[in-house]
């Protein structure tokens, strides 16, 4: 039996400690494109121009609260690589997937029909992890929404990068 390295392979959690992510919330999360690639689309004038995966990262998004009845979908954004969205977990479902399942739902069923577009059915497209934060109050999701909303708008100051959303 090889024994492994834990500081050459644990990776640092940034999900809460015993916080339960199955847990009727709202959530503000940001997933990016592998490698930051601008593939989703781009940004013209200030608005957003999706690409044929662009297309396909939306109706995975929108999938996910049509599959899921637990799942409704606040404000949320596509840019050219990546998505921010904020996902609430409604209290309608005794038993339901936590927040970690339904991002993995949705980047696998993307991936799946990106990959078939470009023909590279084994290739990933999502980044491995995910940004969350848990959307303490309406002062906190106005904020969130705000980021949203603007997001697009500032692309041009921060071509190709997603700044991480700051809390005040």
């Amino acid at each position: 039996m090889q024994l492994r390295d834990p500081q050459e392979h644990d990776r640092r959690s940034i999900r809460l400690a015993y916080y339960d992510y199955a847990t009727s919330a709202a959530y503000f999360v940001t997933l990016c494109v592998a490698g930051q690639q601008c593939l989703l689309g781009s940004v013209e004038n200030g608005e957003f121009i999706e690409s044929a995966f662009g297309r396909i990262a939306r109706e995975g998004w929108l999938w996910l609260e049509r599959t899921y009845p637990y799942v409704k979908h606040d404000a949320w954004s596509l840019m050219p690589n990546h998505l921010h969205g904020i996902i609430c977990l409604l209290p309608v479902a005794a038993e339901r997937k936590a927040l970690g399942q339904l991002l993995g739902a949705f980047k696998t069923t993307s991936t799946k029909k990106i990959n078939e577009l470009r023909h590279t059915p084994q290739a990933g497209f999502w980044q491995r992890n995910y940004y969350e934060h848990v959307i303490r109050d309406d002062k906190d999701l106005e904020g969130c929404r705000a980021y949203i909303e603007f997001n697009q708008r500032q692309w041009n100051l921060d071509h190709c990068r997603v700044q991480p959303y700051t809390w005040e």
